[in-house]
């Protein structure tokens, strides 16, 4: 009975205490200030984030890539002062799809801030598409090559698809 008011009395103790969250776009900086002296900081994953500090109160986090890790701030005869989640974003300023690919609906995206673009990744379609419910054939009226023995569209045209009887 005794160890289930205990293991209850530290759920309800964790539950209460809420770690914060501060988010960094990718690619920044942020200042963060805290009420009493640090004595040093830990970063769980300096692949997302580091730390810089300023004074024995002030540190900068220094984002470097998207992702989540924690920040432990010590005490000088280090005992856990707190703990924050350190979440870094990805630029909010937008993405740009260059559409440099054969297909109308493949591209290139970048996510783009004020200080550059950054590669995300490619969005290729597959040709033909699958074909709507209930139809059986597909016919592709286009311009076609040859391509190691296969036949590939290389102008995208409207695709005539009949339903099934």
């Amino acid at each position: 009975m005794k160890s289930v008011i205990i293991a209850t009395a530290l759920l309800a103790s964790t539950a209460a205490i809420a770690q914060p969250e501060i988010h960094v776009t990718e690619g920044f900086v942020r200042h963060l200030e805290y009420s009493e002296p640090i004595g040093s900081v830990s970063v769980g994953d300096a692949k997302v984030a580091d730390v810089l500090p300023l004074t024995d109160r002030e540190f900068l986090v220094q984002s470097h890539k998207i992702g989540t890790t924690n920040l432990l701030m010590l005490s000088k005869d280090k005992k856990v002062l707190d703990e924050i989640i350190i979440v870094v974003d990805r630029p909010i300023s937008g993405l740009v799809r260059i559409h440099n690919k054969a297909l109308i609906n493949s591209y290139t995206e970048f996510s783009c801030a004020e200080n550059g673009c950054q590669y995300v990744g490619e969005n290729t379609v597959q040709e033909p598409a699958p074909l709507p419910r209930g139809h059986v054939q597909q016919h592709f009226e286009g311009i076609y090559h040859q391509d190691g023995g296969q036949q590939a569209p290389i102008a995208p045209s409207p695709a005539l698809v009949e339903p099934s009887q």
